[in-house]
């Protein structure tokens, strides 16, 4: 599934040139990606590896429908125990 326009993809690639805007960004691992609202600035960072990328993609596709799902204080209870 193909997102609107609102969504723009950007690559940063490691270089030597660059190694310390990833550094300052702190991505601890490649791939990973950062999720910006135009509003309000970096709303969500994850990895978004083979195993992960279908969190990603229900996380971005979230954002762009306009809302986000949040764990209950019983759900996170239920993650401690």
């Amino acid at each position: 599934k193909q997102h609107s326009d609102s969504v723009k993809f950007v690559e940063v690639p490691v270089t030597n040139a660059n190694v310390y805007l990833h550094q300052g960004l702190g991505i601890p691992s490649l791939p990973y990606a950062h999720l910006y609202h135009p509003d309000v600035g970096l709303v969500e960072e994850r990895k978004i590896g083979r195993s992960n990328f279908p969190a990603f993609r229900k996380a971005l596709s979230q954002y762009v429908m306009g809302f986000c799902e949040l764990e209950s204080d019983d759900d996170e209870d239920d993650h401690n125990n």
